[in-house]
């Protein structure tokens, strides 16, 4: 399998993860935490730079 191929099965494993934890949990609050997250991921790379 190539490598596009692997990373279009996690991108399908991923996003059915999401749809279920966003309609477990609310699609609101899923947001706000990857959002968060992401702010927080990107301050780290920034800080290490």
């Amino acid at each position: 399998m190539s490598t596009l191929g692997n990373l279009a099965f996690l991108c399908a494993f991923v996003g059915s993860f999401g749809g279920w934890l966003g309609d477990r949990v609310g699609g609101a609050k899923i947001t706000m935490y990857v959002f968060f997250g992401m702010a927080a991921g990107i301050a780290l790379i920034m800080a290490s730079l």
